[in-house]
């Protein structure tokens, strides 16, 4: 029998194509050898034209094979005949693992085979290529594994096994009977003698030996399309062409984003970024398994997306070479509707561009040739303009500690300090709310007004001032009335609330909502003094509110202060001074009729 199987097998083959396939796989990405393990008994793998298989070197065959050990000195690099190698037809061929006898000595009594297999499964991911779940070399390496593994609380942390599983019916079968054995398996069908298999392994061999230009090609070609219109195939193929989850700061792939000559659409960022998230929450649960059982922990996958945005007050890092690579992608769609809905909708949960994604942005905006429509670039002057229009840190607990402490010891100077932080103004930023109006062709609105709308920040985001404390400004503004000298606490203060409202106005004329002729305050505030109309929908409001009663108590207590307070908000430009100025002389006890009746003939 084992001469008649040694004749057979010496027979020339047909073709080599895939075995060429599989050792150009096989090929390690660092370092000379490769890694290949086989069950058959063939030496068709040393007839592929150019290959350099020798027995003893970088081919092996049982019973004499290596430990499986990946690590930097004892590294297996060969390939191994599992259940022996064919030698001459009239040699004795012993070592082929045929019989049940065999298989017993190799598995059971001797158990070299499955100390190999058991070493493997520990060290290395595996794919299997041409085995079934009815196959009883299958069943003896699964079950050696599944041993291996039982001796230790580490199963679920092992590399991943996976296997190509054929199917001839409309779908898959039942993938539950592999996974039960530690098998991820893979489906295809395997109409025309598993050609489609076949096809795929050549394939992916040829674009290994250049991945980087595969890399390229793959990205070029799915990168054109949106991501909502790809396949999950098609996804997945281009997080892998990009670089998405790799663990080392490698930034060839994160280049292909902007090295082509149309870029990669922006509308793949939020993807990227879910996949990133998604890589790294299943690194945590495994980093936290390994850590309950004393196993050494695997690298982490990169972020260079999340690592692009920060959180005020936080510190900041400095960006990898992957990041930096996505800077230059983001760079080249400063035009996009998408990449600014998602810096929009990142700053309106606090985070925003990293500073040197800042840097670079301004002096792309300096750039003479730079073909971008004004609003836009309006728009990205805003986003780099200085850090002190965005919100502080936790400050809505710093709300609720600054009520605390106004019952307490309204005067001290820690709790001024606190306050006057709460009562800060800063500009909260959301993706524009209009624009799906003002898109839809079935508004009526002709095209002047149309390209008018368009033409304006408000129609890229929705820019609005808020006060730090937030929605609990309310809270303050009570804590401030139940003061037993609330009034002269106010008045105290009305130098510094007049300086917050005009920082609350720079702000809105920022977001091109003000200006010496137009604010967004007769909106917010109808009424200057006290009355129904008026409501709280805008905590930057309360700064009129407590300013007006601040001044009242001035106007009561001192006539020069009045005048000098007066006469300040007389000097600044924004309407809602003006009203404050018109109202206080209107109102002031300090101001003769005449004195009213020039201030109204000044108009």
């Amino acid at each position: 029998m084992r001469e008649a199987i040694a004749r057979r097998l010496n027979r020339p083959p047909t073709t080599t194509d895939l075995h060429s396939a599989l050792l150009r796989l096989a090929r390690l990405k660092r370092g000379d050898g490769l890694r290949l393990v086989t069950t058959n008994f063939d030496n068709y793998f040393e007839r592929v034209e150019g290959n350099d298989l020798q027995i003893g070197e970088n081919l092996d065959s049982a019973p004499n094979i290596p430990v499986p050990r990946n690590d930097s000195v004892l590294s297996w690099r060969s390939v191994v005949h599992l259940h022996g190698r064919i030698k001459e037809p009239y040699e004795q061929n012993h070592n082929l693992i045929l019989t049940s006898a065999d298989f017993g000595r190799a598995y059971l009594t001797d158990a070299w085979a499955a100390r190999f297999v058991a070493r493997l499964f520990a060290e290395f991911s595996v794919l299997f290529v041409g085995y079934s779940l009815d196959d009883p070399v299958l069943r003896y390496m699964t079950d050696a594994f599944a041993a291996e593994a039982a001796t230790t609380r580490s199963a679920g942390l092992r590399p991943p096994a996976y296997i190509f599983v054929p199917y001839n019916a409309k779908k898959p079968r039942n993938e539950g009977m592999w996974k039960s054995r530690h098998l991820e398996p893979i489906s295809y069908h395997d109409g025309y003698h598993h050609r489609l298999l076949r096809k795929t392994l050549i394939e992916w061999a040829r674009r290994r030996d250049d991945w980087l230009a595969d890399r390229e090609g793959v990205a070029r070609r799915i990168g054109d399309a949106l991501p909502e219109s790809a396949s999950v195939a098609d996804v997945n193929n281009l997080m892998w062409a990009v670089g998405v989850g790799q663990t080392r700061d490698d930034p060839l792939g994160a280049q292909l984003l902007s090295k082509l000559d149309t870029p990669v659409p922006i509308g793949w960022l939020p993807k990227i970024e879910k996949r990133e998230s998604e890589l790294t929450a299943k690194w945590r649960f495994g980093e936290a398994e390994a850590r309950e059982n004393g196993l050494p922990l695997r690298p982490a996958p990169q972020q260079p997306v999340r690592s692009l945005l920060v959180r005020s007050g936080n510190t900041v890092e400095l960006l990898s070479h992957t990041a930096s690579a996505y800077i230059e992608w983001i760079i080249r769609h400063l035009e996009s509707i998408d990449l600014i809905d998602w810096v929009c909708q990142k700053a309106s949960s606090g985070q925003f561009l990293h500073p040197e994604a800042v840097r670079r942005i301004r002096r792309k905006l300096r750039e003479p040739d730079l073909q971008i429509q004004p609003a836009r670039k309006r728009f990205w002057r805003f986003i780099c303009a200085a850090e002190s229009w965005r919100a502080p840190r936790n400050s809505e607990q710093l709300t609720w500690h600054v009520v605390g402490r106004l019952e307490e010891d309204p005067d001290g100077p820690d709790v001024r300090t606190d306050l006057l932080a709460v009562l800060q103004p800063y500009l909260h930023i959301k993706p524009a709310i209009w624009r799906h109006y003002l898109l839809d062709p079935e508004a009526e609105m002709d095209e002047e007004a149309r390209a008018q709308h368009e033409s304006r920040l408000s129609y890229l985001a929705n820019i609005e001032v808020e006060l730090a404390g937030g929605k609990h400004v309310q809270e303050i503004n009570k804590a401030i009335l139940a003061l037993p000298n609330a009034d002269g606490y106010l008045a105290d203060l009305s130098d510094v609330l007049t300086s917050l409202l005009k920082l609350a106005l720079d702000l809105w004329a920022l977001a091109e909502q003000a200006d010496s002729e137009f604010d967004i305050g007769h909106m917010h505030r109808p009424s200057i003094e006290p009355h129904d109309q008026n409501y709280d929908f805008h905590s930057w409001t309360y700064l009129i509110d407590l300013l007006w009663r601040a001044w009242l108590s001035v106007d009561e207590t001192s006539e020069q202060e009045s005048r000098q307070l007066i006469g300040r908000w007389s000097n600044i430009r924004y309407p809602t001074f003006q009203r404050l100025f018109l109202a206080a002389t209107a109102r002031s006890r300090h101001t003769s009729a005449s004195e009213k009746l020039e201030v109204l003939l000044d108009g």
